[in-house]
């Protein structure tokens, strides 16, 4: 563990360099079948390309669960959202005046109090 954080300390420039590089020699001995090898050695340019995109996937999942939770229990602790919606109401509204006031929200934007909504 200690030799992968220290190869992703290395930074970005470089560590992308040297990947590159020795997937590189990996895939010319792969095609070429230069150094006889118990396995393949694409393998090496697989893991060497993978990991980091993996390892980036991994915190790019972190940071949008991060974001991600908040909004959620927003939501969640919304009293507006704890009716339970059945039959037409899933599809429909219940006044037929919405529609109008909807399609002319896009046209024309109201202010707040401009229409009541019951």
């Amino acid at each position: 563990m200690k030799h992968i954080e220290a190869f992703l300390e290395w930074g970005g420039l470089k560590k992308d360099i040297f990947c590159l590089s020795v997937s590189a020699v990996a895939l010319i001995i792969s095609i070429f079948g230069l150094v006889p090898l118990p396995f393949d050695a694409a393998w090496a340019a697989i893991v060497l390309c993978g990991v980091p995109i993996i390892l980036e996937a991994v915190v790019g999942l972190g940071l949008a669960c991060f974001l991600l939770v908040p909004s959620v229990l927003v939501v969640l602790q919304n009293y507006r959202t704890g009716e339970i919606i059945n039959g037409w109401n899933a599809v429909l509204y219940n006044k037929n005046q919405r529609y109008l006031h909807i399609l002319s929200c896009f046209f024309f934007p109201p202010d707040l109090p401009a229409r009541p909504n019951f």
